[in-house]
């Protein structure tokens, strides 16, 4: 809820339903997500998301505000080492829900530890496993970086952990257009809520139809200039 380009904006309605609602519909839409968990702060600007959280039924842990890993760890402390935590931020509402699949069945077919698409995505997810993210988190030589992305010192583990890194152009990705299809700024919310007017319910879109229409808008505002 701090998010000092866009205060509040977890809670801000994206099209008519509140982000978070967005991102947690978006999730349990996912048949291979066996539990949906909202990891945030004690910070007492969050407490209207854990409040939020708990009127929908939906679990919610409550960490530090800086050791966004620790967070992570504390929050999966019942699952068993083996098991597999789905990262998604969620100020993300829409996923291409097809390439995470893939995704996370390469993960699993692979036996990785880590697995992400290069540059990380807004639109596909990552997927870590419980164990190698409780190890890193008890290693004692964390950086504050690496604490609050959570995943940064596996993709830069070297050898360590067994990861694996996805070409950003993979099935048809554009990493070129991702950084537009994040809520980041009043900005980014007002071309969700465009997106939403002229390409109909989030639920129902196909990622390739808002890369055509993110094309096009990108081509309007370069004619204008």
């Amino acid at each position: 809820m701090g998010s000092e380009r866009l205060r509040g904006k977890s809670l801000m309605p994206v099209a008519g339903k509140p982000l978070l609602l967005r991102v947690i519909s978006m999730v349990k839409q996912m048949p291979f997500v066996d539990e949906v968990q909202i990891v945030t702060t004690t910070l007492e600007e969050d407490t209207p998301i854990f409040a939020y959280s708990s009127s929908l039924g939906v679990k919610c842990f409550r960490g530090d505000s800086l050791n966004v890993l620790n967070r992570f760890v504390e929050a999966s402390r019942d699952l068993n080492e083996n098991d597999h935590i789905i990262r998604i931020t969620a100020d993300n509402p829409l996923n291409w829900k097809s390439v995470s699949k893939k995704i996370l069945d390469l993960h699993l077919e692979n036996e990785v530890d880590y697995s992400c698409i290069d540059g990380l995505s807004h639109i596909v997810f990552e997927v870590v496993r419980v164990g190698a993210l409780h190890e890193i988190d008890e290693l004692g030589v964390l950086t504050d970086y690496d604490k609050e992305h959570v995943t940064a010192y596996l993709r830069n583990s070297k050898g360590t952990y067994d990861i694996q890194i996805i070409p950003s152009r993979y099935f048809d990705l554009r990493s070129d257009l991702d950084s537009y299809l994040t809520i980041d700024t009043f900005q980014d919310l007002q071309r969700f809520e465009k997106i939403a007017n002229e390409l109909g319910e989030f639920d129902d879109l196909e990622i390739p139809d808002v890369y055509n229409w993110l094309d096009n808008e990108i081509n309007k505002e370069q004619i204008k200039h």
